[in-house]
């Protein structure tokens, strides 16, 4: 189908969907049955005593999932009933009761020792566009260096792409990075990057669930235009003490938890360093005389929870981490005649701090409510100190003895929230969850700062002055309102609507976003499901280049740029026999008012507005998602494929031509394995090939004739915007962990290969002769790392 057909298809399609959208709700959620008991609770873990996130609960005619607080409620009908729950990586647990009336029932799961047998409940269906990290499953992946990362175990999946290599950016469905909505315990994070990209802000170590939601995104979530990356960190244990040391390469982390007071109150204390700067520092010297060069990152997790009575609790989760790089420089010379000394630092550094106060509370059998009031902060900076001393013997007597210079330049840039929502969830009956939520947004945005000073005591001459451009000040409001519908095994759907408004300039933005999902069972094993969801996006990131730098900025709308509008549309089957899972899916997504900076600006200037600098346009992508899971035995693992296309359109960029996105990637494949040797042994690996991305080459240079408007030098000429495609991208990389109980805890070494084979893949391109060629920067790389938990 032409491409303009296919927007008229789906401007009509959505046109429809929008009328029929609020009758559908209504209809859905006042649907009324014979009357059923209720029987609720909450879900937790045996040993620690923390919260199960997504567990399944289920009866022979229906089933539900705890929320995330561990909470659930299912309505039966009277009579004996076989309640099941059952978590991924857990043992499930049963009861039956001849139940007469409404029945708390609290639920305690254990978890699986690594050679039983995974049991898959058949009412917990596979989601296509939804996926939960097995952190058990996790722990054991091939690593970069020996540093576990749960984020990018999330790049092996279908229709999540891969920057530039080592990178944890996720593009998901052609979306670009900076589209998807990252949560950490519910506050949003702003940079989710150390070390340029290529780790992830969150320690492995800290983290209780990972979610990833690529389509179907139900309307509690708003304010990206890709994706939700929902992540939650550790409780702590209510039941004892335990800490968990580990030591790699690059870096090394501790966690302590254990109860304030048992089975009440309980916290988690994480903290990570890596020790790039000492392990540098003998080369940086030997690099350069008298030059120090250093990079380091921390991070540090802290969160309390405390049961007040039994039906509230209270939670506060702090996260708060940096990188730093620099160069020092000090020389000092003395002749005699002559006395030289010069002393210079340069700094980068940019780092987050979120932190949440949180309230959960049990209403009653059918209700349960979830208040936040969080803080988020992020900010970038660098420094340019520079100083120099000389003293000499003048040559004349006017002359001055000494010469003086100071030099100072620093440039930041950031961006802050402070947030309240609350959401809650009500158990209609066995065939309607109904989650309403509101939530209030106040920002601040620090587009660029910059303070310059100069002096030099020889001349006399002092200079001193600041830029900035102008604070900008905005606050968001959203509502939204969810129906989970159930008809018994074999129909669900998600209904929803998010209303938002951004006031921003005196220009307030507002929009209506509906979500329906539909999940319908073709038989026990096979069901097809079938989403739409329309989403806004009201902040942008102005970024010039692959990997953080001093120069992306995070910047509102305004009066004169509008907000991120896409819709994502998604089809597909699974079927399931719980042994192995085959699915297959294909989605559609539109988007505008995209910005990207124009051709040729001054990144670093910033007495131009940044609103000049950009062009605005839209785009779209599509793509075919196949995946193939084994999902028990002692071996286990998945094969992905996905084929995706990406394309934007800018009027002011390329000559309003069509052209591929930098990470827009046709062909991408993953396979993993892992492998159970014994209890205490196990081996995993795998396997990524993919298209490689796109950048933009210089077909053609010549010379201009400086006159007296126009200055001579080198120009180029390019054909089109990202006209050349890096070689075919592949790897392998394998890994085994040695597990073995001591007396006093349990030790693990992890020994792990990452690119086996030495594939040089290109990580960047130069100019070469009237070519480019490829510069690698991770080769065959060995690592180790050993850990003791007790």
């Amino acid at each position: 189908m032409p491409q303009k057909n296919m927007s008229m298809f789906l401007l009509n399609l959505n046109k429809r969907m929008k009328k029929i959208f609020l009758s559908l709700l209504i209809l859905a959620s006042t649907q009324l049955f014979a009357q059923n008991i209720t029987i609720s609770g909450k879900i937790t873990d045996s040993i620690s005593g923390e919260d199960m996130i997504n567990a399944t609960i289920s009866s022979q005619k229906s089933f539900v999932n705890s929320n995330s607080f561990g909470f659930y409620s299912i309505s039966v009908p009277t009579g004996k009933q076989q309640i099941v729950t059952t978590h991924f990586g857990y043992s499930p647990k049963q009861i039956t009761e001849n139940f007469t009336k409404d029945t708390v029932i609290n639920f305690s799961i254990s978890p699986q020792d690594i050679e039983i047998k995974q049991v898959t409940v058949k009412a917990n269906r596979q989601k296509q566009n939804q996926y939960s990290l097995d952190i058990t499953q996790a722990n054991r992946m091939p690593t970069l260096l020996g540093e576990k990362d749960y984020i990018k175990n999330l790049l092996l999946l279908p229709g999540v792409t891969a920057g530039s290599e080592g990178s944890s950016n996720l593009y998901v469905r052609g979306g670009s990075a900076d589209q998807n909505l990252i949560l950490l315990d519910n506050v949003p994070v702003y940079n989710a990057n150390h070390l340029f990209g290529f780790f992830s802000v969150f320690n492995s170590d800290a983290l209780k669930s990972v979610t990833l939601l690529k389509g179907g995104i139900p309307a509690r979530y708003n304010g990206r235009s890709s994706s939700v990356l929902d992540i939650y960190m550790k409780e702590g244990n209510l039941k004892k003490y335990e800490a968990n040391i580990s030591l790699g390469l690059l870096s090394s982390k501790a966690t302590i938890e254990g109860p304030i007071i048992k089975n009440k109150s309980s916290f988690i204390l994480s903290a990570r360093r890596t020790y790039i700067d000492l392990l540098f520092r003998p080369f940086s010297k030997s690099i350069a005389d008298n030059t120090q060069t250093g990079y380091y990152f921390w991070d540090l997790n802290f969160k309390i929870n405390t049961k007040i009575k039994e039906k509230n609790r209270l939670f506060f989760s702090v996260y708060t981490g940096e990188d730093k790089g620099f160069i020092k420089q000090n020389t000092e010379e003395d002749n005699g005649q002559e006395y030289n000394l010069l002393k210079g630092e340069q700094n980068l550094g940019w780092g987050n701090i979120t932190s949440s106060a949180r309230w959960q509370s049990i209403l009653s059998n059918k209700a349960s409510l979830n208040t936040t009031i969080s803080f988020s902060k992020f900010q970038f900076q660098t420094i340019n100190d520079y100083y120099s001393l000389g003293i000499f013997q003048p040559v004349r007597e006017t002359e001055k003895d000494t010469t003086e210079e100071k030099y100072y330049y620093s440039n930041s840039s950031g961006i802050q929230d402070v947030a309240i929502k609350t959401n809650l969830d009500y158990y209609l009956n066995q065939h309607n969850q109904i989650k309403i939520g509101a939530k209030a947004i106040y920002h601040e945005f620090y587009p660029s700062f910059t303070s310059e000073s100069f002096s030099d005591n020889y001349t006399n001459f002092n200079i001193e002055k600041s830029t900035s451009q102008k604070n900008i000040y905005s606050t968001e409001f959203a509502c939204y309102i969810e129906d989970h519908v159930k008809l018994g095994n074999w129909f669900n759907a998600n209904f929803g609507a998010n209303f938002n408004v951004f006031f921003v300039d005196n220009k307030l933005y507002k929009s209506l976003e509906p979500r329906i999902l539909f999940d319908i069972s073709l038989s026990p094993k096979t069901n097809i499901q079938t989403s739409y969801s329309a989403v806004n996006q009201y902040i942008h990131l102005l970024t010039n280049s692959s990997v953080s730098m001093p120069t992306d900025l995070w910047v509102p709308v305004t009066g004169k740029i509008k907000p991120i509008k896409s819709e994502i549309y998604d089809f597909g089957i699974t079927y399931d026999n719980s042994n192995y899972l085959f699915s297959s899916s294909v989605f559609y997504k539109t988007g505008k008012n995209f910005i990207k900076y124009l051709p040729g600006v001054n990144l670093l200037e910033i007495e131009t507005d940044w609103q000049d600098k950009v062009a605005t346009g839209k785009g779209y992508s599509y793509g075919l998602e196949l995946l193939a899971k084994k999902q028990s035995g002692k071996l286990t693992g998945w094969i992905s494929y996905t084929y995706s296309r990406s394309f934007r359109i800018f009027e002011d960029i390329n000559f309003g031509k069509t052209f591929p996105f930098k990470y827009d990637r046709p062909h991408n494949l993953n396979v993993v394995l892992l492998y159970n040797i014994n209890k205490n042994i196990s081996l995993s690996g795998n396997f990524v090939l993919m298209s490689g991305y796109n950048t933009t080459f210089a077909k053609q240079y010549y010379s201009t004739i400086e006159s007296s408007h126009i200055q001579g030098g080198v120009s180029s000429y390019y054909d089109n915007i990202n006209n050349l495609r890096t070689p075919i991208y592949h790897r392998a990389d394998i890994s085994i962990n040695f597990e073995k109980q001591k007396k006093r805890g349990v030790r693990t070494w992890n020994i792990g290969i990452y690119n086996v084979y030495n594939r040089l893949n290109p990580y960047t391109l130069e100019m070469w002769g009237t070519g480019m060629r490829g510069i690698s920067i991770f080769p065959f790389m060995p690592s180790i790392s050993y850990s003791f938990k007790f």
